[in-house]
């Protein structure tokens, strides 16, 4: 089991609008790819930013889930206009595997 988490700093002031365009890139995920993502913000630490999660049974179906989402045009529109919402370069992928 692969367990996919993006991480991004939202920026100043935008909290609600990023909380509220996470759950919606979140939901088109799920219609795009099947792919069930959850919204996440930490308890510690930096307190201004956002997680999306997701488990995927291998890293060929992470794979196969991004080619999807990186060609489907709706999901590259979203990304696109939800960039001012986060800090430049804060994004941050890893992948985690269960053992």
């Amino acid at each position: 089991m692969i367990t996919f988490v993006r991480t991004a700093t939202i920026a100043p002031g935008k909290v609600a609008e990023a909380l509220a365009f996470a759950h919606q890139i979140a939901k088109l995920v799920d219609k795009i790819s099947g792919l069930k993502v959850g919204v996440s913000m930490p308890v510690s630490g930096n307190p201004f930013r956002i997680a999306w999660v997701a488990a995927e049974p291998a890293l060929a179906s992470v794979e196969a889930n991004m080619n999807k989402l990186l060609s489907n045009p709706e999901y590259m529109k979203l990304s696109e206009s939800g960039a001012s919402l986060f800090l430049p370069g804060s994004a941050h992928d890893e992948m985690w595997r269960s053992v």
